[in-house]
């Protein structure tokens, strides 16, 4: 009797919560229009991440006229790159190696229907720029006495292990 108490509660709470989030006839209604909030550099409008580092994004989601706490989102790369950020539990981006990659930023596990998936803002785009946790320049100057010298210039970029090694020999003429 107490069990299918429980379970008749559970089912009155939930059942509603789920309809919204998955059924193929309710769905999402409404233009929905997502906005990538943060983080963000503010000189550059793009997000940057240290290689080795992981990132929580904070994103808003818009149904009609007011907010979607419940709404999901997810990140895939537009160019299929894995070499620069992955997804590790498909919510946050861990920068992965050196490098820029264009992420979309689209609704997971809410149903709503292809004109409205179509509209612009149903995802949204953003630029991700991963940078090493520090770069050393040898020598810190150089100095040329003429257009045509050329010299050597040694640049290293810390990278945790798991992710290579420090790479260095980059020349400038």
């Amino acid at each position: 009797m107490v069990r299918g108490l429980v379970a008749l509660t559970l089912l009155m709470f939930v059942a509603p919560v789920c309809t919204d989030l998955v059924s193929p006839k309710t769905g999402l209604t409404g233009k929905v229009v997502i906005t990538y909030m943060q983080p963000i550099d503010t000189a550059t409008g793009k997000v940057i991440i240290t290689v080795g580092k992981t990132v929580q994004p904070i994103v808003q989601v818009q149904v009609g006229s007011s907010i979607d706490p419940r709404a999901r989102v997810i990140y895939r790369s537009l160019h299929g790159k894995t070499n620069v950020v992955s997804f590790p539990n498909g919510t946050s981006i861990h920068g992965q190696g050196l490098g820029t990659d264009t992420l979309i930023v689209s609704l997971a596990g809410v149903t709503i229907d292809s004109a409205s998936a179509s509209l612009p803002g149903s995802q949204a785009r953003i630029i991700v720029v991963t940078k090493a946790a520090t770069e050393v320049l040898t020598p810190a100057t150089q100095l040329f006495g003429s257009i045509n010298d050329s010299g050597f210039v040694t640049m290293k970029l810390a990278i945790p292990r798991s992710f290579g090694s420090i790479r260095q020999g980059w020349t400038a003429s």
